[in-house]
């Protein structure tokens, strides 16, 4: 972060009239700021993430939003959240194990390979044109099976997307739902339909290479034991005839027969191995758990209601737990060691599907979409009524995130309460995949403002521009030394400091002279001097080469819990404080004498000082401490203090208030602007909280870590912060942006679609459509991630340094809604009176900073994909093409940053011959010069059926853009494509009537 622009003053440097107009605007500019947040929130927190991204960006497009509109974009900017969507009317969907690419199919039976990093499409497996019930990745990645009706399959070569072979089914008609499931070491592929006549042998085992049929078995719900050498059937179709089969893959012979030794089970409706192929569970009227070597049974699990099945069961990767749900909702964890009941998760209506990531540690659980089986049967009768899909943490069970309030329906543009027809967690459970509406979205499921978790881990955090280490070392300015403390085991002894280099591990130099345990350290700027403190006030400063004590610094009588150098080295601060009595003692220091220069005296007696820290100019200081004990025992709520000083002075400036729970760090940003403090969990939330030092507002709150914070720093770019978690070995560097990169990064990792008509009227967004047109502007585009993402990746890339847009003064942290905005009782039906002058200037600004966000996109040459007609370069005016699905055509065009562009598409009229091909429902999707995906145009108006059209559009970057012509039809047929262009807008503001634009990044 750096310091404020001077253009942001420019605004403010004005005659006195102009400067009472300037302040009016401001404030009204504050009021609908500080409106949009809010509405930003509330649509944050009832599950429509689309909308509320769109409102917190523009709450924040003006110069100096109010701190409580920056707080609510970063509360929700890197939350859980939607990342892209892929695709119109797909039925299925399926993941390489990193989740950089997906398997899609579509309701025409077209399959693409899709690159989920950049939402672009990569290949279209061109075959016959048949009916496709599913797709399945080899376990290696290679190969992709596709299967038909009767179980015929198309096995396709992943790199090419051509076919290798085909593998004709069993022939029989009833498989008219196949599917199929490959084994582990993917040499065999088992085809099943468990809604067919499972009395005759329906399923198929086949081999992979020679397309040869293996084996063919009566039964349903097939499943490969984890070494793939056996296979398990559930056959039968009643209470009375249910039974489990085991099978040898390699020779198609039954070997096990499971046996009920003591009463009857009943209906049987699933199996499973465990993950050492040793155990098998059955669940259906009753929950079995078997041994797999005599196919006896060991012991039933009892815990769901008798009155309803069991719907499903899942072991974690480890084995260790078996989950499972019945069919009125129950969802109960199993210890497997002891095979009892560990936790009950409450809050279903129906049976749940779960999901495991690859480590165990998250959980997925999907609400079926039908609840009461009929036994004779085998099929499903009635719906569930309360459809959710949530993730969990397996650690306590805590859930992290709700999907199922609301998902995103691409057909109409919005996040609405759709059905989820499929879900799926990647293995390493940092995104979500769902299928809803015919469109796959995917989410990011954990804080995306972590940029390293390092819990568990002790990394080098010099590289990442920090000055402490997990365990306590401090490293010297120049980054090549550490400094450690060695205290006695009892609170009764002498501490000792090691100074060793960072290269080699070798001792440099030991520091013994302290008579008690050391506190704390500090190395001064130049790396010549350490000061130490211990407890009893002891405190020394150093010679770092030698080791030699050059002076003790006389006065304190509680024990010295930080120290710090000035940022010139003259001075030192030191805070002390008992733990049981406080008595509180913040002292400056004159080096070279070691004198006491000043106290600062304005903490409560009670408190315990914990922490101190310099502004970077030496000018102020930030102090902190908590009360924590009566009478020796720990307070519930203990008082705590954060104060900020004049050093000249010694007067405090003014007290932070925020925290509820103790204070242990504290740290100021290399710019000085910002304060970062640090405390324990309180209420089951983390107190970590960014400041602003001007107002004295908490810009953003961190959470994630388990048990507190005892160490806070700011990277020497003041771009990320570190934490370091109290009692347990967690380490977690946050990402700390600026405004203008936090709206960048929401624009490039989620789904952000243009406010429509009835939004723009409804929250007051200017300019607003006219005759149900949508305005010139339209506010950003609808983003995709970066083409440089990597979702296998959990780092992220730091963004360049830019221009703070803090404010510098003081917001109420209670929005006060100007009278003329609307609530959400009623629609508006105009503009404020009081905002119409400042509309259309107010627009012009936007549209700068709209391009000036997206200034950073470069122009690339493009490369067509090999499954897309090579696209010819479009100009402007009219151009005509014929469309031949699956090959969507792909224009590409020169565009300029501010240039306002219209383009349209238009499909041929039928013709008087009724054999002609025609072109139905012509669409188009504009991607940006940086890979974005900016539009998709879905024009379809009464009467206009063979139209669609992007109405003066302002291109956001200099760049070649990209112009993919589709038809929702998956028809053929010939079209104009017509680009007409305007001249560059610019919208320079007025320095009287509009705030400066966003610095771009």
């Amino acid at each position: 972060m750096s310091a404020p622009s001077k253009a942001a003053d420019v605004s403010t440097s004005t005659s006195a009239p102009n400067g009472s107009l300037a302040t009016a605007q401001r404030s009204a500019d504050e009021a609908r700021s500080l409106y949009w947040a809010a509405q930003a929130q509330t649509n944050f927190d009832n599950g429509d993430p689309s909308l509320a991204y769109g409102l917190a960006i523009q709450a924040n497009s003006m110069s100096n939003p109010p701190v409580q509109a920056q707080r609510t974009l970063n509360n929700i900017a890197y939350e859980p959240g939607p990342r892209s969507m892929f695709g119109e009317y797909l039925k299925d969907a399926v993941f390489t194990a990193n989740w950089r690419y997906m398997f899609t199919i579509s309701e025409q039976n077209e399959i693409t390979m899709w690159d989920t990093a950049t939402g672009k499409i990569i290949r279209h497996f061109v075959g016959p044109d048949e009916y496709l019930n599913n797709i399945v990745l080899s376990p290696d990645e290679h190969s992709l099976l596709s299967v038909g009706r009767e179980g015929e399959m198309l096995v396709w070569d992943v790199e090419t997307g051509k076919e290798i072979h085909r593998i004709v089914g069993n022939g029989l008609s009833s498989l008219a739902d196949a599917k199929a499931l490959f084994s582990p070491d993917g040499s065999k592929v088992v085809t099943f339909d468990n809604g067919s006549d499972i009395t005759v042998p329906n399923i198929s085992l086949w081999d992979v290479t020679t397309g040869q049929e293996v084996g063919r078995f009566p039964g349903s719900e097939p499943q490969f034991s984890p070494d793939g050498n056996l296979l398990l059937v559930v056959t039968g179709y009643n209470a009375n005839t249910s039974g489990i089969e085991i099978w040898d893959t390699r020779t198609g012979q039954k070997v096990v027969d499971l046996k009920v030794s003591k009463q009857p089970i009943g209906s049987i409706y699933g199996a499973i191995f465990s993950p050492n192929s040793k155990r098998i569970v059955s669940y259906g009227d009753k929950l079995i758990w078997w041994d797999v070597k005599t196919g006896e049974e060991i012991q039933e699990l009892v815990g769901h209601d008798p009155n309803v099945s069991v719907h499903n069961a899942v072991f974690s990767p480890d084995g260790k737990r078996l989950v499972t749900s019945d069919e009125g909702g129950g969802l109960i964890v199993w210890d497997t060691e002891y095979l009892a009941e560990e936790k009950r998760l409450n809050g279903f209506d129906t049976g749940v599907d779960v999901t495991f990531s690859a480590d165990g540690r998250k959980m997925l659980t999907e609400s079926a979409h039908y609840i009461n089986y009929c036994a004779d049967c085998a099929t499903t009768i009635s719906q569930s009524s309360n459809p959710k899909l949530l993730l969990w943490d397996t650690q306590f069970f805590s859930l992290i995130h709700d999907y199922s309030r609301r998902n995103f329906n691409i057909n109409r543009g919005r996040f609405e309460n759709v059905t989820i027809d499929r879900s799926q967690l990647s293995p390493n459970g940092e995104h979500v995949a769902t299928l809803s509406e015919g469109a796959v979205t995917l989410w990011d499921t954990g804080n995306s403002q972590i940029i390293h978790n390092f819990t568990g881990q002790n990394p080098d955090l010099r590289m990442y521009g920090f000055d402490q280490s997990l365990h306590g070392t401090v490293y010297s300015p120049d980054r090549k030394n550490g400094l450690t403390i060695s205290n006695p085991l009892s609170d009764v002894g002498k501490g000792v400091m090691t100074l060793y280099n960072l290269a080699d591990n070798k001792i440099l130099v030991s520091f013994s002279g302290h008579t008690k345990p050391i506190r704390s350290t500090a190395f001064s700027p130049d790396g010549k001097y350490i000061v130490s403190g211990t407890d009893y006030g002891e405190m020394i400063l150093w010679d770092s080469s030698t080791g030699q004590i050059i002076r003790q610094f006389v006065g304190q009588k509680s024990d010295v819990m930080d120290v710090k150098f000035s940022p010139d080295g003259r001075t030192v601060v030191s805070a002390t404080g008992d733990a049981y009595s406080g008595n509180p003692e913040l002292i400056l220091w004159d080096v070279a004498t070691g004198r006491e220069i000043r106290r600062f005296i304005g903490h409560d007696q009670s408190v315990r000082l914990y922490s101190v820290a310099f502004s970077p100019d030496g000018r102020t200081i930030v102090s902190a401490g908590s009360d924590d004990t009566v009478d020796g025992q720990y307070r519930v709520e203990p008082h705590s203090e954060l104060i900020l000083w004049d050093v000249a002075s010694g007067i405090a400036i003014r007290h932070l208030i925020g925290h509820k729970g103790d204070i242990y760090t504290v740290a100021f940003s290399p710019d000085g602007q910002h304060i970062l403090s640090g405390g324990g969990i309180v209420g089951g939330e983390l107190e970590l909280f960014l400041w602003d030092v001007a107002s004295g507002a908490i810009v953003e709150r961190y959470s994630g870590m388990t048990w507190g914070v005892r160490h806070v720093s700011f990277s020497d770019d003041g771009h990320s912060v570190l934490s370091i978690g109290d009692y347990v070995d967690e380490l977690i560097i946050w990402r700390m942006d600026s405004i203008a990169e936090t709206i960048q990064w929401v624009l490039d990792n989620r789904v952000v679609p243009s406010f429509s008509c009835e939004q723009r009227q409804f929250y007051n967004v200017t300019p607003l459509c006219v005759s149900g047109e949508l305005p010139v502007l339209t506010p950003f585009p609808t983003a995709m991630p970066s083409p440089t993402t990597d979702l296998t990746l959990t780092t992220a890339t730091l963004t360049p340094t830019v221009t703070s847009t803090i404010p510098t003064v003081t917001p109420s942290l209670t929005p006060t809604i100007p009278t003329a905005t609307p609530t959400l009782t009623r629609t508006p039906t105009s503009s404020p009176p009081t905002l119409e002058a400042e509309a259309s200037s107010t627009a012009a600004v936007n549209a700068t900073n709209r391009a000036a966000i997206f200034q950073t996109a470069t122009a690339v040459t493009y490369t067509p994909s090999p499954t897309f007609n090579p696209g010819n370069e479009a100009v402007i005016g009219s151009q005509r093409d014929q469309l031949e699905p699956p090959k969507w055509k792909v224009w590409r065009y020169h565009g300029t940053g501010g240039e306002v562009v219209t383009i349209r598409v238009t499909a041929d009229k039928p013709s008087d011959n009724q054999n002609a091909e025609v072109l139905l429902y012509p669409y188009f999707v504009l991607h940006g010069p940086n890979g974005a995906l900016l539009e998709t145009v879905n024009g379809i108006v009464p009467g206009h059926e063979d139209e669609s059209v992007l109405q003066n559009y302002v291109l956001p970057a200099t760049g070649i853009y990209e112009i993919e012509v589709r038809s929702r039809g998956f028809t053929s047929g010939n079209y104009t494509l017509v680009i007409e262009s305007q001249s560059i807008k610019t919208g320079t503001p007025t320095a009287t009537s509009s705030p400066t634009p966003i610095t771009p990044p």
